[in-house]
């Protein structure tokens, strides 16, 4: 792995470096080649496992740019969604709760996921854990609509059953591991 202080010392100031988790390659983040000399080309070819030096790719625009953009299409997708599901459950309540019980975000998440980082491993872990993590949340449909239809106000049966899902969450990652769950 090339340390920041080595690219520094080379004069590439940007660069930045990491051992890639599925394959054992390395990737560059964010290079600042115009700047990197042909010794540097050599050494992070070496470092990268590599017998032959390899051509860095120049990027017109920064990596951080693109993942600011890319950022901003993961939130605004997922902010449409909770958008849509509003409006359609403002007219069709029922409908409503069927789109957002679908588990729309987890699906979306999954895919997020994915394409940052394709690991089977680490797909089956985070999907094994979002079905325990959604088991505690259960309770809290049961407990807002008990509550409201017992006279008490929105604001407080919301806060109520995210109390509930905090505790419930918490319990779950106290006792989880000592079942043998990987949370």
């Amino acid at each position: 792995m090339v340390r920041r202080e080595d690219c520094l010392a080379h004069g590439a100031v940007k660069a930045l470096w990491k051992v890639c988790p599925h394959g054992g390659r390395s990737t560059l983040l964010n290079p600042c080649v115009e700047r990197a000399t042909p010794s540097l080309h050599y050494d992070l070819a070496k470092y990268m496992d590599s017998s032959a030096p390899r051509k860095l790719k120049k990027r017109k625009h920064g990596g951080q740019i693109s993942a600011m953009w890319y950022l901003a299409l993961k939130a605004g997708l997922s902010g449409i969604l909770i958008a849509a599901i509003s409006e359609v459950a403002k007219r069709y309540p029922g409908i409503g709760a069927l789109i957002a019980s679908l588990p729309l975000v987890s699906v979306m998440g999954m895919i997020w996921l994915w394409h940052d980082r394709p690991d089977a491993a680490n797909m089956a872990a985070h999907a094994e854990a979002t079905f325990w993590f959604v088991l505690p949340s259960l309770p809290m449909f049961l407990l807002l609509p008990m509550l409201m239809r017992h006279g008490v106000g929105f604001w407080v049966a919301l806060v109520t059953g995210c109390a509930l899902t905090i505790a419930l969450y918490t319990g779950m990652t106290w006792l989880g591991p000592r079942f043998g769950l990987r949370l």
